[in-house]
């Protein structure tokens, strides 16, 4: 019997957090006027729906030095870059909002660029002071909306618009973040 109950407690959790992120997308779209199937599908794309999520693309030396790193709090995942042979992704998923913070903060301190959160921030668009929030789903994608906002008063189109959220305002002459996008969407959403 105590199974099943720490079972039904853990999913229950779960659920809290499965819905805080729903209403935090719900919420922001509406506040800043976004479709929140953009939300949604970019939130999914970046963090899997892991608020706490650290992400930082590195050298392969660099990479499998922080794999190597033993840490029971921090689950950390080395791969290669799949758009670019000589760089390599690192995640981070810290088992609570202390050490996604304690993290950040001292990733940041060393002038590391890393994206953070459920929409992925990256370092140049939020300040240190910023740390404290930037793991909060709402505080996040409120960023993450003014990061598509911006892109989009540059780059009008939608197409351009995601790619910016992604690559930044730099000419782009393929779209592997919109195409990865446009997959997603169109398989939740038809």
């Amino acid at each position: 019997m105590k199974i099943i109950t720490l079972l039904l407690l853990t999913k229950l959790l779960f659920a809290f957090d499965e819905i805080t992120i729903a209403n935090a997308i719900k919420e922001i779209s509406k506040r800043e006027q976004i479709d929140s199937r953009i939300l949604y599908t970019i939130t999914k794309i970046e963090s899997n729906f892991k608020p706490l999520s650290i992400c930082m693309t590195t050298s392969k030396t660099n990479a499998l030095e922080f794999q190597n790193i033993q840490n029971i709090n921090i689950k950390i995942i080395a791969s290669p870059y799949k758009y670019n042979k000589n760089k390599w992704i690192v995640s981070f998923y810290p088992k609570n909002l202390g050490y996604a913070k304690a993290l950040a903060k001292a990733f940041k301190d060393q002038n590391f660029s890393f994206d953070v959160g459920l929409a992925q921030i990256n370092t140049k668009n939020f300040k240190t002071e910023e740390i404290d929030y930037i793991f909060d789903p709402k505080y996040n994608l409120l960023k993450s909306s003014k990061i598509l906002k911006s892109c989009q008063k540059i780059k009008k189109d939608i197409k351009n618009t995601i790619e910016c959220y992604n690559y930044g305002i730099k000419k782009r002459n393929s779209y592997p973040y919109y195409n990865k996008f446009k997959t997603n969407y169109m398989k939740d959403f038809g």
